[in-house]
C-alpha cells in the first residue's frame, strides 16, 4: 500500500413515464451520510495513493492518458484522502513515485486545468472538510512517464492545502484562458455561493495558483458547474432549486490590477409538475456548445437545454426536452461513441446502481444496465484509439471502465479498477 508522500424562461417538463425499474433493497446511500462521519478522527496515516478508496470525483487527461481518482477518507481511517492516476493503457493504479498525493478526507469535485499546449498543467480538488480549493500540480511529463505530483501549498499534516470558499464547496469547472481573457475556476458551494478565482499560468514561490476574485449568492444547494465551449459563459445547477444560474466574466489577462467584471444571472427556471426538493445535479455541455444536459432528480430525467448561440452573441438557454431516467441521477459526460462518432450522453444513477447511455438527437435510451454499487461520478478518456468511460463506485471503492467504441463490446465493462 502507497502512502501519500509530501512531494428567464420557464418551462413546464411533461416527462414520459419511463419504464418500471426495481427501487434498490439498500435502505440508505453512503454518500448522504458522509458529512456526518468525515469531520475527525483518531487515525495519523496518510490516505494511500496506490488503490481507490470511497472514490466521489474522476477526471480524464484531455490526452486520454491518465485519469485522476478522488479518494474520501469515508471510514476514517486515514488523516486525510488522496488524488490517485490511473494509466489507461493498463487499467490499473500508477504506482511510481510521486504520482498520487494527498488532499483534504472529504472531496467533491475535480477539474482538469489546461496548459498552453492543450495538455493538463494541474488538477483543481474541492475540499469539503476544510472549505477551499486545493491547486495540484502535475508537472511536465512525456508518454515514457507518469505525472508527478506537487502541491501548490502544502499544509503542516503533510497534504495538500488551498485557498478559502464559502461553507461546503463541491463543484468546481474551468474557463481556460484564450483571447487575452484569463483563466478562471468556478465553485460552487452548498451554502449557495459561487467563488471565482484567477487562475495563474505558473506555480512559483512569488506568484499563487490562484488567486481569489469575487463570490456571488446563488440559489441553496449550488451543485454542477461547467463552461460553455464557445462563449466561455459558466452554468449552475442547484439540488434544492428549479433553477441555472449563469456567470459571465470579464477579466483581462494584460490588467490584472483591475478588477474583474461579473454578471450572474438566473438564466432559466425548470418547473415541473412532481413537486419534490431534489433537482439539478451533474451538467455537461455538447462538444459544440449547442446544447447543455443536465442530471435533474425530480421528476428522474436528462433535461437538455438548447445553449446555442444567437445572433446577438447571446445564448438560447431553452429547455427543449427531458428523457426520462431511472431514480438517483448524479453524474453526465459525453463522448463520440455513435457509429459515425455522433454524440452520446452517458449518465450515472446513484440510487439504483445503474448507468445509462442516450442518444441526445433522438432523445432516447439506448442502453442502460447495472453496474457497481455507488456510482456516483463519470468521465470519458479519448486517445490513442481508446474511447472509454471510467465510472467512480463510491460504495464499492473502485472504479469501473466500460467501453464506448463501436462493436460487439459497446457499453460493456471491461475492467474494474480498486
Amino acid at each position: 500500500m502507497k502512502i501519500a508522500s509530501n512531494h428567464n424562461a420557464s418551462v413546464r417538463l411533461n416527462l414520459r413515464r419511463p419504464g418500471r425499474i426495481l427501487r434498490p433493497m439498500r435502505l440508505t446511500l453512503l454518500f448522504l451520510l458522509l458529512p456526518l462521519v468525515c469531520c475527525s478522527g483518531p487515525e495519523s496515516l496518510m490516505h494511500p495513493v496506490d488503490i481507490v478508496r470511497f472514490p466521489t470525483s474522476v477526471v480524464a487527461d484531455p490526452d486520454g492518458r491518465y485519469v485522476y481518482v478522488l479518494n474520501s477518507n469515508f471510514d476514517l481511517s486515514f488523516i486525510g484522502g488522496s488524488v490517485s492516476v490511473i494509466d489507461t493503457q493498463t487499467n490499473r493504479v500508477v504506482t511510481s513515485d510521486g504520482t498520487g498525493i494527498g488532499v483534504g478526507g472529504y472531496g467533491g469535485k475535480l477539474a482538469i486545468v489546461p496548459g498552453a499546449d492543450g495538455d493538463a498543467s494541474g488538477i483543481l480538488v474541492t475540499d469539503r472538510d476544510n472549505d477551499q480549493i486545493t491547486f495540484v500540480d502535475i508537472g511536465e511529463r512525456d508518454d515514457s512517464s507518469p505525472p508527478v505530483m506537487s502541491c501548490d501549498i502544502l499544509g503542516d499534516d503533510g497534504f495538500c492545502t488551498g485557498y478559502a470558499t464559502s461553507s461546503d464547496p463541491f463543484g468546481v469547472a474551468v474557463k481556460p484562458a484564450r483571447n487575452g481573457e484569463a483563466g478562471h475556476a468556478f465553485v460552487t458551494t452548498f451554502d449557495g455561493q459561487i467563488s471565482i478565482f484567477r487562475i495563474g499560468d505558473t506555480v512559483t514561490p512569488d506568484r499563487s495558483a490562484l488567486s481569489f476574485l469575487s463570490s456571488h449568492a446563488v440559489d441553496a444547494g449550488a451543485y454542477g458547474m461547467a463552461v460553455h465551449p464557445v462563449s466561455g459563459v459558466a452554468y449552475s445547477t442547484s439540488k434544492f432549486a428549479n433553477s441555472v444560474y449563469t456567470l459571465r466574466i470579464a477579466d483581462p489577462e494584460a490588467n490584472p490590477g483591475e478588477q474583474a467584471s461579473v454578471d450572474v444571472a438566473r438564466s432559466l427556471i425548470v418547473s415541473n409538475g412532481t413537486g419534490g426538493s431534489d433537482f439539478g445535479r451533474g451538467i455537461a455541455f455538447s462538444q459544440n456548445g449547442q446544447q447543455l444536459y443536465v442530471a435533474y432528480r425530480s421528476p428522474p430525467a436528462l433535461v437538455i437545454i438548447d445553449t446555442s448561440i444567437a445572433a446577438d452573441g447571446s445564448a438560447r438557454n431553452e429547455v427543449v426536452d427531458a428523457v426520462p431516467l431511472a431514480s438517483g441521477p448524479a453524474a453526465v459526460a459525453v463522448a463520440p461513441a455513435g457509429p459515425a462518432g455522433e454524440e452520446r450522453v452517458i449518465v450515472t444513477m446513484y440510487d439504483q446502481d445503474m448507468f445509462a447511455v442516450l442518444d441526445p438527437a433522438a432523445r432516447t435510451v439506448i442502453h442502460q444496465a447495472k453496474i457497481g454499487d455507488g456510482p456516483f461520478d463519470v468521465t470519458v478518456s479519448n486517445g490513442d484509439g481508446r474511447l472509454r468511460a471510467y465510472v467512480s463506485l463510491f460504495e464499492e471503492s473502485a472504479v469501473s471502465v466500460i467501453e464506448l467504441l463501436p462493436g460487439a463490446s459497446q457499453f460493456s465493462e471491461i475492467a474494474r479498477i480498486r
